[in-house]
């Protein structure tokens, strides 16, 4: 592959900012984030009865009732959007991202010829 775009899919917990697991995507479409949420779920290793709560803003693949209803109906989970216009609201997500793409303009991930190991070498090219 070329040059080209990638979106970084993440999920963070909004209390402690960890970052249970974020991917590189070629899209950022409703399946993207969903395989996103499906491997943070798993990787958080939630007690039962603990049901968290997607925040996100409010682009085309998190307002897709497709993202909504998938949500309720695989992890019992509700999901809250951002008010428009208002990035404050995600905030902690909006600072970690752009913390990694300022590394990743230090280390090119998708150059001609390149190896594809930015982010300290933790992803795979696309």
């Amino acid at each position: 592959m070329g040059w080209g775009w990638c979106y970084l899919s993440t999920v963070i917990d909004d209390f402690s900012r960890y970052t249970v697991h974020w991917e590189l995507c070629r899209n950022m479409k409703v399946n993207d984030v969903q395989r996103t949420m499906d491997t943070a779920i798993k990787k958080a290793n939630l007690r039962k009865g603990q049901t968290p709560k997607l925040l996100s803003d409010n682009g085309s693949c998190y307002v897709a009732d497709e993202l909504k209803n998938y949500l309720e109906d695989r992890h019992a989970m509700k999901q809250i959007h951002g008010k428009p216009a208002h990035p404050q609201t995600q905030g902690k997500i909006e600072r970690y991202h752009r913390t990694m793409k300022k590394c990743g303009e230090t280390v090119p991930l998708l150059q001609p010829g390149g190896t594809g190991k930015g982010f300290g070498g933790v992803c795979e090219p696309l």
